[in-house]
């Protein structure tokens, strides 16, 4: 059994299914399916969906206090970067780092794909992205 991340740790709503969890509910009806979990939890809560745990959290004491708490032990970009890094290039979510490490390792399966021949010049189609 994992540690909770919070404590007291909220209500977990994970569906029947492992991995799905509660998706399908979800996706069905979103509104309609937190409009319920509400009525019958609360104001916080944990949905697993899909392999994602979704924290929702409606009080306004509850985002008040969340929004006080510093960057390091509440991170919006961390929660998130899973899902919103479907949509959206590694450079925005990750900075100079990631892009250098991206690059660094695209570069490393350049060079091994196109090792140069003896006296030939392999050249670095990426050495300019980093």
């Amino acid at each position: 059994m994992s540690v909770p991340l919070v404590a007291p740790a909220p209500p977990r709503i994970a569906g029947r299914l492992p991995y799905v969890g509660a998706g399908p509910a979800f996706l069905a009806n979103p509104t309609g399916f937190l409009r319920r979990t509400r009525a019958r939890v609360g104001d916080s809560f944990l949905v697993e969906a899909f392999g994602f745990r979704l924290f929702f959290l409606f009080s306004p004491e509850g985002l008040r206090s969340l929004y006080q708490l510093p960057e390091k032990e509440a991170s919006f970009t961390e929660a998130t970067r899973r899902l919103i890094g479907f949509k959206l290039p590694a450079d925005l979510l990750g900075g100079d780092a990631l892009r250098v490490a991206s690059v660094t390792k695209m570069r490393a399966g350049w060079t091994k794909a196109r090792a140069p021949r003896a006296g030939a010049g392999a050249g670095d189609p990426l050495r300019d992205l980093a």
